[in-house]
């Protein structure tokens, strides 16, 4: 599966609604509709080992849900209907609806038609069974048995670390399989895994591409995804042939605990969508997470996790507080990057200088890498939980213990500033609009302990 843009010269044009107001035209001007027909025409009649296509009407559109879909059926529908070919088609429901998409496809003249639903939003490392199609009412209006779903599965967390999870894997495709659903694809917004423009091109980088790095999270999705049964050992046992089997499985849970602490700071400090946090940098449109931010965040919803006022707030009411808690989070990232310190230093002091190199170097530096932003979590996740008490007390101790969690945070921010420096190399971040690169982000990561220390 590839995307395909179709850039249009001029498609914001507006038009006058008032003496002293102008509405966007954008896709509806007659001609950017003829080229849309003539561009979908060409792309399926050129193309005969072309084997579906599919679309979303959401971002640039201009119009409500039920207008941006009319186009596509004036656009898409309409141009496929002229070729004759039975063309395979995926409905996206983004900014629209099932019921929305559903009366769109009852009108598509090919018997295998399927709405995509975006499963986790932005961020598939965060719970294995989101709640969001409850939560926003995906299906409202849908008889579901005359439904073929295709979930969109996200991963806008990481894109330069390695990471995988085996047991968040199995757990997220199991939690998939319903009788409407027929799939999932995946991947990310703004990125693409194809040549490896991230890393160094030289020292120990061998591979070309990005997907070559990164193989153990694709194998996790690609291989669970057709048998989520599938054993652990597969990838132990990989390991070890990859990194030498006295060091293979401890490697294997690093990249594993790493992976767990992605999940945790999504799931206690949720947001929605891609441009509006990226959790591997702390990025976001809006700039650099601050601790501000983070104690004012809210948890994922549905699923059982408690935001940090909420539970500050039950804690000092004295009510009970069900669920997972920040606590429980902090303790979960605390343990993650304790068991790779503990891995990190076995490792360093047994593998041989002279094996010290290619693949087994750089994932050994991701590792460093995670264990420091793994700490620089828990201190800022440790911080913000003692400022809101300080709030809320006014007791001067939880200010100062906060001071000193992010003190600690800042050295391992710039630890793993150092670490990403020697292999990597910074790039624009095309959602969030920002350049990727830790170094560059230390006077945010100061700026947090002034914060601090003015409440």
């Amino acid at each position: 599966m590839s995307g395909w843009y179709n850039y249009v010269y001029d498609s914001h044009n507006k038009i006058p609604y008032s003496d002293d107001k102008l509405i966007p035209v954008r896709q509806h001007l007659p001609i950017i509709k003829d080229y849309f027909r003539e561009c979908i025409k060409t792309l399926v009649t050129t193309y005969s080992d072309l084997d579906g296509i599919g679309t979303n009407c959401a971002e640039e559109m201009a119009g409500d849900a039920i207008e941006r879909q009319n186009w596509v059926m004036e656009t898409y529908l309409e141009a496929i209907k002229e070729t004759g070919r039975d063309m395979p088609f995926i409905m996206r429901t983004n900014m629209g609806s099932g019921k929305i998409a559903k009366e769109f496809l009852d009108r598509y003249p090919s018997k295998e038609k399927y709405i995509s639903w975006k499963y986790s939003n932005a961020h598939m490392y965060s719970h294995p069974k989101p709640r969001f199609e409850e939560l926003w009412g995906a299906w409202d209006g849908v008889n579901l048995e005359d439904v073929k779903a295709i979930f969109t599965v996200r991963n806008d967390d990481f894109h330069t670390l390695r990471g995988g999870d085996y047991d968040f894997i199995r757990d997220y495709i199991k939690g998939m399989k319903k009788p409407y659903v027929h799939g999932f694809y995946w991947g990310a917004d703004g990125y693409t895994w194809a040549s490896d423009f991230q890393h160094v091109p030289f020292g120990h980088k061998f591979w070309k591409y990005d997907f070559e790095k990164h193989w153990h999270q694709f194998e996790l999705l690609g291989r669970l995804g057709y048998n989520p049964d599938m054993s652990e050992d597969i990838w132990i046992q990989k390991y070890k042939r990859c990194y030498g089997k006295a060091w293979g499985r401890r490697i294997y849970h690093c990249i594993k605990k790493a992976t767990k602490i992605i999940q945790a700071v999504n799931r206690l400090a949720w947001i929605n969508y891609d441009y509006e946090w990226h959790p591997e940098s702390l990025l976001s449109v809006f700039g650099f997470r601050s601790v501000l931010d983070f104690m004012n965040s809210k948890p994922m919803p549905g699923i059982g996790t408690i935001g940090i006022r909420e539970y500050v707030k039950n804690d000092l009411n004295g009510r009970e507080t069900e669920g997972e808690t920040p606590v429980d989070i902090i303790k979960i990232i605390k343990e993650s990057v304790e068991n790779i310190r503990i891995y990190l230093k076995q490792l360093r002091e047994e593998i041989p200088h002279e094996y010290m190199h290619g693949e087994l170097k750089c994932t050994l530096m991701d590792i460093e890498a995670w264990e420091k932003l793994g700490d620089y979590y828990y201190n800022k996740l440790s911080a913000s939980l003692d400022l809101v008490y300080f709030q809320e007390t006014g007791d001067q101790n939880y200010r100062n213990k906060a001071v000193r969690f992010l003190e600690q945070g800042l050295d391992s921010w710039k630890q793993l500033s150092l670490i990403w420096s020697q292999h990597y190399q910074p790039y624009m971040m095309s959602r969030v609009r920002r350049i990727f690169g830790y170094p560059y982000y230390i006077e945010d990561v100061e700026r947090d302990i002034e914060i601090a220390k003015g409440m």
